[in-house]
């Protein structure tokens, strides 16, 4: 995971970095949404999921407009990952623009839940937006700490007939 990586390129160590670092931000300012959201994110990728659902929720509590694209769209790789398929759904129609990532992940929860047509078809937009998209591309920017949930999500992303 390329983004991910600390000065010694240790991916684990970079996402054990930004835990603390985000932990530490909330304790510093409690009351600041974006700071509850960054915890949030950073704990989905841990492995943490309903822990991350809970600070997604208190910061929709702390700001209700809070509203940037990537919020939608952490909420939503956090509900796949618990195989909330419709719940991840309800969460990337929030989003205002979808980007190839949004329809990628779409097209995954419409496979998972059975609905290959709409995963074709989702998985041919994220295709047209991004020719070279491929699932080994994109998880390489996905720094789960936990091999089981990298694995399902790419094998999501397969299933709804993303490239390899």
């Amino acid at each position: 995971s390329g983004q991910w990586r600390n000065d010694s390129g240790d991916a684990t160590a970079a996402l054990d970095e930004a835990y603390a670092l985000a932990k530490r931000a909330v304790e510093l300012n409690p009351n600041n949404a974006w700071n509850r959201a960054d915890l949030g994110s950073v704990l989905s990728y841990v492995g943490e999921l309903e822990e991350a659902l809970a600070c997604f929720r208190q910061a929709k509590e702390i700001d209700p407009y809070l509203d940037p694209p990537w919020y939608w769209r952490r909420v939503g790789q956090t509900y796949m990952a618990l195989r909330r398929f419709e719940d991840a759904l309800a969460m990337f129609k929030h989003i205002p623009q979808r980007t190839f990532r949004i329809a990628a992940d779409m097209a995954a929860c419409h496979a998972r839940l059975g609905d290959s047509a709409r995963a074709g078809t989702l998985a041919s937009e994220c295709l047209k937006l991004q020719p070279r998209f491929s699932v080994r591309q994109r998880m390489s920017k996905e720094p789960y700490r936990h091999p089981a949930d990298a694995g399902f999500l790419a094998e999501s992303l397969r299933l709804a007939g993303l490239p390899e």
